[in-house]
């Protein structure tokens, strides 16, 4: 795959086992290049181009932008949404036999319930899993231990569940520590995710980087 802004010139192969870092030393730049990406992410229209063979692709669909990252949450409204879809195709596919049989009872234990009260009642049941995944609260359960730990398992739930493999996440290195950032990478290396990392400043190089700066005149030095 393939991303290029065409305001500022800029053009990433995005390559397995290798992670991009975009130093923007321009303020305006910075803050231009950030907020353009928030809004393809949010499905408008704006200056990068993702692109595959020459397919255009559409950034919405294909990457996550990780801006505040203590606002992580493994049960987002999108992960459960395609949770509850995963499960729904997986009742219809692999369990129909026991389906219809949880069913059935569904309905043998209703017919007592309505039959304890003495009205002359009636009742629709026309229900899915989903449905009643949702009135169960279907949820992941986060049992992350620390802010690296929760970081990884929503980038995992995010890629396996979503199908999302490109996750923007800016001022990475001033959250972890050298060894996090090694162990971060290491994860979405082995997992076939594509990280980018955005700083304001260029930073101390880590293994595996791929780094391009835009400097205060906004050239672009490919390091």
């Amino acid at each position: 795959m393939k991303l290029v802004n065409t305001l500022y010139g800029l053009e990433f192969d995005l390559i397995e086992n290798q992670i991009i870092v975009l130093s923007i030393e321009n303020h305006l730049a910075y803050s231009n290049v950030l907020g353009t990406l928030w809004k393809q992410y949010k499905g408008e229209n704006g200056d990068f181009i993702l692109s595959d063979e020459s397919k255009e692709l559409k950034l919405s669909q294909k990457m996550e932008c990780i801006y505040n990252i203590f606002s992580i949450n493994t049960n987002d409204r999108k992960i459960i949404t395609k949770l509850y879809q995963e499960l729904t195709f997986q009742n219809d596919t692999l369990l129909q036999e026991e389906s219809v049989l949880f069913k059935q009872e569904l309905i043998s234990y209703f017919d007592k319930v309505v039959s304890t009260v003495p009205y002359n009642l009636k009742y629709n049941f026309d229900t899915d899993l989903s449905s009643l995944m949702k009135s169960i609260s279907v949820e992941i359960d986060d049992d992350a231990d620390s802010l690296l730990e929760k970081m990884m398992q929503y980038i995992n739930l995010m890629n396996q569940i979503c199908g999302v493999n490109i996750f923007v996440i800016p001022n990475l290195k001033a959250y972890f520590s050298t060894e996090e950032i090694i162990q971060l990478y290491e994860f979405t290396i082995y997992n076939k995710i594509y990280l980018i990392v955005i700083e304001p400043f260029q930073t101390l190089h880590v293994e595996g980087e791929k780094g391009w700066i835009i400097d205060k005149d906004l050239c672009i030095i490919e390091l």
